[in-house]
């Protein structure tokens, strides 16, 4: 269930990533502070595939760190490697696991 400022603020949200879109601030669902527009790097995986998408736009908790995503955003970030788009790095990535 959404708090109740965001299920009434007329804004497009996709849980686990949420935000407020359109200049408003969010308050942390996890410790109260509030956010500031920063642009984040982010993972996504398609089909077993791990891409670092950079220079996204996320409201960021300025206490704890905690990221909201515009739903218009992840979108986007969903279509991406289907799309014609420019590789600026590769990267080798350890896997491991706990014990």
């Amino acid at each position: 269930m959404w708090p109740e400022f965001l299920e009434n603020s007329g804004h497009n949200f996709r849980n686990p990533h949420r935000v407020c879109g359109k200049g408003c601030t969010v308050n942390c669902e996890f410790c109260g502070g509030t956010t500031a527009k920063r642009t984040v790097k982010k993972q996504h995986w398609v089909k077993a595939k791990l891409y670092i998408v950079e220079n996204v736009e996320a409201e960021v908790c300025t206490q704890c760190g905690e990221r909201y995503f515009h739903a218009k955003t992840l979108d986007a970030i969903d279509r991406l490697p289907e799309s014609d788009h420019e590789v600026s790095e590769r990267m080798n990535v350890e896997v491991v696991t706990m014990r």
